[in-house]
């Protein structure tokens, strides 16, 4: 296993070398470091103690932005603050995971919430300036929220009630350019990917075909987040949304094939092997992005890698399947 150490010992060795690929590897292995430590803790934390901070406004809060929530919440009629955590209140502005001893992880519901529908093209388009003050305005966002379903009047008292209750981890995130008890890093559920030697569609997760190069084989729901939000014309208090996927639960396993994580013969690209970001379509990628997947795909990467070298540095597109399926099945792969 890399550790964030080993990542940071790679970019110490490259200190001597000044040309302008060093600089680029530096800069690589010293944000996978960073990535690799901070991205597991997601975009909000909060716990219901006494000790949480409060849901402060942040810089240039602006109440107006969040308005039209307030008027959605009162016409829905939702009484909870955070979603799943007591019976009957099955309408709320965040989801709370892998709660223990009063810390959750939050997540959206689909309604105006956590989320900056149509903003995120500025990160995955931009350099990474443009992705920080992406990054600032997300956690701006974030908090803005927060501060507004906590305190402003115009939310229904039984749902200030219960995010009074609520607040960020005092305890964690103490240096976080965000703010004491916000998280450091952003969580990019999905970005650019690979196009690649074969591409996976959300159809071939559905009507599965066995792929005559299986590594892996995973099971998931299509769960796409919104991508653009705009006010429904026949009613002031709804908004309509577009992009927000979430699939029937699947009958059987789609299989990965290495064609995805490679480049095709030709390209110009010959010994680019991708473990994670896999040649797919955006509703199929919302099936393949759990870490699960993930981790298989890792290793199948690695032990490619290692049999092209065994065989001469050979290019990875020129890879054994025969072989490489034996490798992992020694491995303790079910193939």
């Amino acid at each position: 296993m890399i550790t964030v150490e080993d990542l940071l010992r790679q970019a110490e060795k490259l200190t001597a070398d000044t040309s302008d690929e060093a600089d680029r590897l530096k800069t690589l292995l010293r944000r996978a470091a960073e990535n690799a430590e901070l991205m597991p803790n997601g975009i909000a934390a909060a716990r219901a103690e006494a000790t949480a901070l409060p849901f402060a406004a942040p810089d240039g809060y602006d109440r107006a932005q969040f308005a039209p929530v307030a008027e959605q919440i009162i016409a829905n009629g939702e009484t909870a603050f955070v979603t799943n955590l007591a019976p009957g209140e099955d309408a709320g502005r965040f989801h709370a995971y892998d709660l223990q001893g009063g810390v959750g992880n939050w997540n959206s519901s689909p309604f105006l919430s956590l989320h900056l529908p149509g903003r995120s093209k500025l990160y995955r388009d931009g350099n990474w300036a443009a992705r920080d003050t992406f990054a600032e305005e997300q956690a701006r966002w974030c908090a803005g929220f927060l501060h507004f379903m906590a305190n402003d009047t115009a939310v229904p008292q039984v749902i200030r009630d219960k995010a009074a209750t609520w607040g960020l981890p005092d305890d964690e995130f103490g240096d976080s350019p965000y703010g004491r008890g916000f998280p450091h890093w952003l969580y990019v559920r999905a970005g650019l990917r690979l196009n690649g030697w074969e591409r996976m569609t959300g159809l071939d997760q559905i009507n599965v075909t066995a792929n005559p190069h299986r590594v892996a084989s995973f099971a998931y729901k299509h769960d796409s987040k919104e991508v653009t939000v705009w006010p429904d014309p026949d009613d002031a208090t709804a908004v309509q949304v577009e992009g927000y996927i979430v699939g029937p639960d699947p009958t059987e396993p789609f299989d990965v094939s290495p064609k995805m994580m490679m480049t095709e013969p030709g390209t110009g690209m010959e010994n680019l092997l991708v473990s994670n970001l896999v040649s797919s379509t955006s509703v199929a990628w919302s099936a393949i992005r759990l870490e699960p997947l993930l981790g298989m795909m890792g290793e199948v990467c690695g032990t490619l890698a290692a049999q092209c070298l065994s065989d001469g540095a050979k290019p990875v597109q020129s890879y054994d399947y025969t072989n490489l399926r034996s490798r992992l099945i020694r491995a303790g792969f079910n193939l």
